[in-house]
């Protein structure tokens, strides 16, 4: 009897692996924001801006790449690839991307008289 359509019948193989583990470090980076917000990392870890928590969060996936076989640099690649997706499309550019659209303020207090 054949398959239902759509239905796959291949062996798994290493390839599949690799796509899966992919797809899950995509999903993981496209929600990152969600973590934010886990108990035990808001209201106690979350006064750096968060940046120590997106490190481990990189870190993290490295290592579940690099335990099933994949490279780690897909992790930068995801994000590298999403920094220039946004300016392709003329976007406005991620946070961290070294660039500001306005100037920061000096901190200073200037008066004009009028």
């Amino acid at each position: 009897m054949p398959a239902a359509p759509g239905k796959g019948t291949k062996k798994w193989e290493d390839e599949h692996t690799k796509i899966l583990v992919e797809g899950i470090i995509q999903l993981v980076q496209t929600h990152r924001r969600s973590l934010y917000a886990l108990p035990g990392i808001v209201g106690e870890v979350d006064g750096h801006g968060n940046d120590a928590t997106l490190r481990t969060t990189y870190r993290l996936l490295a290592a579940f790449a690099r335990a099933n076989g994949v490279d780690p640099a897909v992790v930068k690649d995801k994000q590298k690839r999403k920094v220039e997706a946004k300016d392709k499309d003329g976007a406005e550019e991620s946070e961290g991307a070294g660039k500001r659209k306005m100037p920061r303020k000096s901190g200073k207090n200037v008066k004009t008289e009028v």
